[in-house]
């Protein structure tokens, strides 16, 4: 068990009992999320597993049983850690403008990874900075240079300011 704890990809040659005990599987993720692999198939489709597994490291995501990788909460915990678990995240929620809004508001990074229909939605990009004003700054240039979408970028966060196109510091 000191092993892994070191080395959470060692869990691949750990026995079956040890890659079903979730406190060591815990332990393996902490080092690795890629551990998560090598856990067993009931610890990979257990919902409360997989929760905790991606709270701790959000990546752990992208080995999680398919169908929980669609799981909204899962994958809204797995993106509040870590922006880069937005690889893992399917299509159909990575293009769903009510999905994207919950996920900038738990990181506004993951902004810059979804699909190109909601980034380039002024709905979603208004409704993105007026959650996270700072989100302004991975929004294509035509909403940096939207007087609306600046102006309620600033008034939800002051951190917007650099990231106003130039030629609104004017008006």
């Amino acid at each position: 068990f000191d092993v892994i704890r070191r080395s959470g990809a060692m869990l691949r040659y750990a026995s079956d009992d040890l890659r079903a005990d979730p406190e060591v599987v815990m332990a393996a993720i902490r080092q690795s999320p890629a551990a998560l692999q090598h856990a067993s198939d009931k610890l990979r489709g257990c919902r409360d597993f997989v929760l905790r597994a991606v709270r701790c490291r959000g990546r752990a995501l992208a080995c999680a049983a398919e169908p929980l990788r669609s799981d909204e909460e899962l994958v809204l915990a797995a993106l509040a850690q870590d922006m880069m678990a937005m690889h893992y995240v399917p299509e159909d929620l990575r293009s769903d403008i009510d999905f994207a809004v919950a996920a900038v508001e738990r990181n506004s990074h993951v902004m810059q990874y979804h699909t190109a229909a909601p980034n380039h939605d002024r709905d979603f990009v208004l409704a993105a900075v007026r959650r996270q004003g700072h989100a302004l700054r991975f929004a294509p240039p035509v909403f940096r240079e939207d007087p609306e979408v600046a102006l309620a970028a600033i008034r939800q966060s002051s951190a917007a300011l650099p990231h106003v196109a130039a030629r609104l510091w004017h008006d």
